[in-house]
């Protein structure tokens, strides 16, 4: 959570007004906050700790598609292969999970 409030921070300095949602648990996704946002936002950028199979965004656009809820989504996620070993912050800059990283894509769906 803390590298999307940093990637925030940039947006809002650039004048924007991203929304940052932490998701504490997968299952139940709450359903009706991801109909609001699809609803309110130009799109949904999911970060998390994990790689793409079976992930929370894998969830969000399951849900979204039940709800037949259409946004632009993009999921930044860890690398499908092994990670070397480190402390969690090495490993997520390692691997591009990055305030600038989620920054720089949200700035590019934004134009």
């Amino acid at each position: 959570v803390k590298i999307c409030l940093d990637a925030a921070e940039i947006l809002l300095s650039n004048g924007h007004n991203p929304t940052v949602v932490n998701l504490r648990w997968v299952r139940p996704l709450d359903r009706k906050l991801l109909k609001d946002l699809a609803a309110e936002h130009q799109f949904i950028v999911v970060v998390e700790d994990h790689t793409i199979c079976g992930g929370v965004g894998s969830a969000i656009l399951e849900t979204l598609s039940d709800i037949e809820k259409t946004v632009c989504v993009r999921i930044i996620v860890l690398p499908d292969r092994f990670v070397e070993h480190g402390s969690r912050a090495e490993l997520l800059f390692d691997c591009g999970i990055t305030k600038e990283h989620v920054a720089q894509v949200c700035n590019k769906l934004l134009r």
